[in-house]
């Protein structure tokens, strides 16, 4: 990734992201040393506002005006390829790695749809 002309691209802040990133998921995953994945989030949020805050200075500084849509136009091309496949993975995995009773708490409008017939009522024969 090239650097904006008027700012030196940072790659420790990126690693920091990536070191936020990793405590929230040690956090999720119950690692008993990892207790504090708040912070994780708030140090991923600080230094990501950090960057964009730098990007959107760099496209005034060079243009005179910042293109909000063209912005988030940007932004939206880099994270959506990411955020559908992650997507596509939790329901992929869901079924394998939800608890029972996280599978019976789901919602019986959503079972409807893996139940026979789309009745609602669950088959007899198993």
């Amino acid at each position: 990734m090239n650097s904006p002309p008027g700012r030196a691209r940072i790659p420790a802040l990126d690693g920091l992201r990536g070191l936020a990133v990793a405590a929230v998921l040690a956090y999720h995953a119950e690692l008993p040393w990892a207790r504090g994945g708040f912070l994780g989030v708030s140090a991923f949020f600080t230094l990501s506002g950090f960057l964009i805050a730098g990007l959107l200075l760099d496209e005034h500084a060079s243009t005179g005006r910042v293109a909000l849509g063209a912005f988030w136009a940007r932004r939206a091309r880099r994270l959506m390829p990411a955020a559908l496949v992650t997507l596509i993975a939790v329901v992929a995995a869901a079924p394998f790695v939800a608890s029972a009773s996280q599978r019976s708490s789901q919602p019986r409008a959503s079972r409807r749809s893996i139940e026979p017939h789309g009745t609602g009522v669950p088959s007899e024969a198993g």
